[in-house]
C-alpha cells in the first residue's frame, strides 16, 4: 500500500506544482518533515545493512502523503456554497459506487480482477475489510456534511444488509460508527430518543447476529478459536509485550515483528493452535498497535494526538453556524471532521499499515480543523 500512495502521492504534488514554484503557499514545518525524512532513512539504511529488511527505507516514500495532504488544504478553492454542494455531491457519488461494488459482490461475487485468487476478495480490494475501510472514508464524511436524513437512512440501511449478507464485522462497524454521527448531529431531544431506539435496535440486531456462525465466533470469546478475534486481541497484547521488551522504546519503525521475542504469547498460540503460522505481527492488526509498537512512548503520544482530534471532530457534529463562522465553513468542518472519524476503524479494530487511504484523508480532516483553532461556536439546540 506505501509505494502506491505515495507515488500517487507524489504525482498529485506534480500536478499541484504551482503551488511550489509560484510559492503560493509556505510550506510549514519544513525544516522538521525534512529533519523526519532523513532520519527514517537513515533508519532504513541502518535496517537493511543490520537486518536486510527492505521495508522501512522503502517506507520513507510515505513522507510526501502528508505534505500531498497539506498542498491539497493550500489548494482548495475559495469557500462557498457551490463548492460545498460540489463536495456533497462527489462524496455521494463515492457512495454510491462503493455500495454497488458491495451489492455487485454478493449478487454475483467477485471472481475477477487482481484479487480474484485471494479468500475474500471485494473487486477492487482484496478483502473485504479493505472495502469497508474505503467505504468509511465516504460514507462519515457525507453523513456529517449532508442534510438529507432520507438518503442518509438509505445509505445506512444499504452498509448494514451488505455487512449482514457478506458477512463483514467491520463493514458493521462502520454501520454503527455512522449511525452515532448521524445521531450527533441532532438535536438534544432528537438525541434521546434516537439513542433509546439504537440501544432497542442493537439489542435485537445483536440477538440475530449471535445465532450466525460468523458473527457469534467475532462477538462471542466462549470457543476463543476464531482467527480474527485472537489477532484483535494480539494487538492489545503486543502493545505491552513490546513497550515491556524494549524498555518503552519500541521496536523501530517499520520492524514491528521481526524480533520474535517480543511477541506475547497470544501470537505463539495463533503460531500453534491455527496452523496459521504468525499472523499480523507486523501490523498489529490495528494502527494504534503497530503505532504504540514500533515507537514506544512516542507512539502512545502520537496515539493521543489522534484522540484529541477525534474528540475536536465529534464536537464539531454537535455544532451550528453563528455569525463568526458561515454556514458553508461549518457543513466543510464537519465533512473533514467525518474524515478523522472515520479513522478510528483503522486505529483500534481493523487496520493496514500506516500509509492507507485513510492515512491521507486524515490528514486532510486534521490539517483543515488544526485551521480553525478556537472559533466561537453556538451549541445546537
Amino acid at each position: 500500500m506505501t509505494p502506491g500512495l505515495a507515488i500517487s502521492s507524489m504525482i498529485g504534488l506534480c500536478l499541484e506544482y504551482k503551488t511550489f514554484i509560484f510559492q503560493r503557499h509556505k510550506l510549514e514545518y519544513l525544516n522538521l518533515i525534512l529533519f523526519l525524512f532523513i532520519l527514517g532513512l537513515a533508519w532504513g539504511i541502518f535496517c537493511y545493512i543490520e537486518f536486510g529488511e527492505i521495508k522501512p527505507i522503502l517506507s520513507t516514500s510515505g513522507i510526501f502523503i502528508p505534505i500531498y495532504a497539506y498542498i491539497l488544504f493550500k489548494s482548495m478553492p475559495a469557500i462557498n456554497a457551490q463548492f460545498v454542494r460540489n463536495l456533497l455531491n462527489d462524496l455521494r457519488l463515492l457512495c454510491f459506487l462503493m455500495i454497488s461494488l458491495g451489492w455487485l459482490k454478493i449478487l454475483i461475487g467477485s471472481d475477477f480482477g487482481p484479487y480474484s485468487a485471494f479468500e475474500k476478495p471485494l473487486f477492487p480490494f482484496s478483502e473485504e475489510s479493505h472495502y469497508a475501510l474505503c467505504l468509511s472514508i465516504f460514507l462519515i464524511s457525507f453523513i456529517c456534511g449532508a442534510k438529507n436524513n432520507i438518503l442518509i437512512c438509505l445509505l445506512l440501511l444499504n452498509v448494514l444488509l451488505i455487512a449482514v449478507l457478506l458477512p463483514s464485522l467491520t463493514l458493521l462497524v462502520v454501520f454503527f460508527l455512522g449511525v452515532m454521527c448521524f445521531i450527533l448531529q441532532k438535536a438534544f431531544y432528537w438525541k434521546l430518543a434516537s439513542a433509546a431506539i439504537l440501544i432497542f435496535f442493537s439489542a435485537v440486531l445483536l440477538n440475530f447476529l449471535l445465532t450466525d456462525e460468523y458473527f457469534s465466533e467475532r462477538l462471542t470469546t466462549s470457543t476463543f478459536e476464531n482467527e480474527t478475534l485472537l489477532v484483535w486481541f494480539q494487538g492489545w497484547l503486543l502493545i505491552f509485550s513490546t513497550l515491556d521488551y524494549s524498555n518503552g522504546l519500541g521496536m523501530g519503525f517499520q520492524m514491528l515483528g521481526h524480533d520474535k521475542d517480543a511477541l506475547p504469547m497470544m501470537s505463539d498460540l495463533i503460531f500453534d493452535m491455527l496452523n496459521v503460522g504468525y499472523q499480523n505481527i507486523d501490523d498489529g492488526g490495528f494502527l494504534s498497535a503497530k503505532i504504540i509498537g514500533e515507537l514506544g512512548l512516542l507512539g502512545i503520544f502520537f496515539v493521543f494526538i489522534y484522540l484529541k482530534y477525534f474528540y475536536r471532530s465529534a464536537i464539531f457534529l454537535n455544532k451550528r453556524f453563528s455569525s463568526t463562522l458561515q454556514k458553508e465553513e461549518l457543513i466543510l468542518i464537519k465533512i473533514f471532521s467525518g474524515f478523522v472519524l472515520s479513522m478510528s476503524i483503522e486505529m483500534f479494530l481493523r487496520g493496514i499499515g500506516y500509509f492507507s487511504t485513510g492515512t491521507l484523508f486524515f490528514f486532510l480532516g486534521a490539517i483543515f480543523i488544526n485551521s480553525y483553532n478556537s472559533p466561537p461556536y453556538t451549541k445546537n439546540n
